[in-house]
């Protein structure tokens, strides 16, 4: 196999290009979602509401808290993508 001065001049061109956008590009993307981030204040605010009022029989007060902790995780989740 020969090697050509093209095919020699290439390779350190895109070694750089792979290395280079590995190092620049961020673990985690979020983007600007005023609704979502309503959303989620919105949800941090229910949580509170609920964590604050008495405790009732029959669990409502711990299920609730369940889905709102299930709401918050997916929008977080949703805000990451």
């Amino acid at each position: 196999m020969t090697i050509s001065r093209r095919s020699i001049i290439k390779a350190p061109v895109f070694f750089v290009a792979v290395a280079g956008s590995a190092s620049v590009l961020p673990l985690e993307v979020t983007a600007s979602q005023p609704s979502i981030d309503s959303a989620l204040r919105s949800l941090y605010a229910a949580k509170r509401g609920i964590l604050i009022s008495l405790p009732r029989k029959d669990g409502h007060r711990d299920r609730a808290l369940k889905h709102l902790d299930q709401a918050i995780h997916e929008l977080k989740l949703y805000m990451t993508v």
